[in-house]
């Protein structure tokens, strides 16, 4: 992919900068993520695990293809970017409290891929006006992961912490808290809706996203199905 197969103005190029960058950030931090929940695996199921080495496949693909769109949009060598990543450095001290078990962690989790499924899809057409038939098919395998992200997560809590469903309308609304409170994002991957280009509001990130999840666990916690629950 090269800028002249991108349809794109000059002032937009320059407008968008922040976002395209935020948005490779984002998801090359989930490095970081992965690293430090195999820091604490004595706290984690297996169960767990094995979600999360799929899912950082997954993530780690999107990074680089946000990075050869960003590459082919402002010239950038991919050495050149690979050095602005490697500088980044994790700080997770405003999330701790979110991470201290299994189950709160998944919620977090789970949150923070239905916000990014919301966010991406809302930015499908965008990216459809940018003209190449590769990039339209690639958001939308991106978006669609991230709600298999969100389903697998919401499945795992069904099956591991089925007992402690009724907690999750509390923790996430703590979990909201926190991310709204702002502050450094501190290259975590999760929470990190004040970044260039996010386009969920605070309202929209408790009902699209935390209470969407509550429901979708209450169902789950009476008896519904894990396939209707998804339908």
């Amino acid at each position: 992919m090269t800028l002249r197969d991108i349809e794109i103005s000059r002032e937009q190029l320059e407008e968008l900068e922040p976002s395209f960058w935020n948005f490779l950030c984002s998801e090359d931090d989930s490095r970081h993520f992965y690293r430090r929940a195999h820091d604490g695996r004595g706290r984690y199921s297996d169960a767990l695990f094995s979600f999360l080495e799929v899912w950082r496949e997954d993530e780690a693909n999107h990074a680089v293809g946000f990075k050869m769109i960003y590459q082919a949009l402002y010239g950038q060598s991919s050495e050149a970017v690979d050095a602005r990543l490697a500088a980044r450095r994790a700080d997770f001290s405003r999330i701790e409290e979110l991470l201290g078990d299994e189950f709160t962690m998944c919620l977090v989790l789970a949150y923070d891929e239905l916000a990014t499924t919301h966010a991406y899809h809302r930015d499908l057409a965008f990216y459809e006006s940018l003209g190449p038939d590769e990039l339209k098919t690639w958001i939308r395998l991106v978006t669609s992961d991230e709600a298999l992200h969100l389903a697998n997560l919401v499945r795992l809590i069904g099956q591991q912490h089925r007992h402690r469903i009724p907690e999750a309308r509390r923790a996430l609304e703590r979990i909201v808290e926190v991310d709204l409170r702002g502050g450094d994002y501190g290259a975590t991957f999760v929470l990190d809706h004040s970044g260039a280009g996010f386009n969920l509001s605070p309202e929209e990130l408790s009902n699209l996203c935390a209470q969407a999840i509550v429901k979708k666990l209450e169902r789950i916690h009476g008896g519904v199905p894990a396939a209707q629950d998804f339908m």
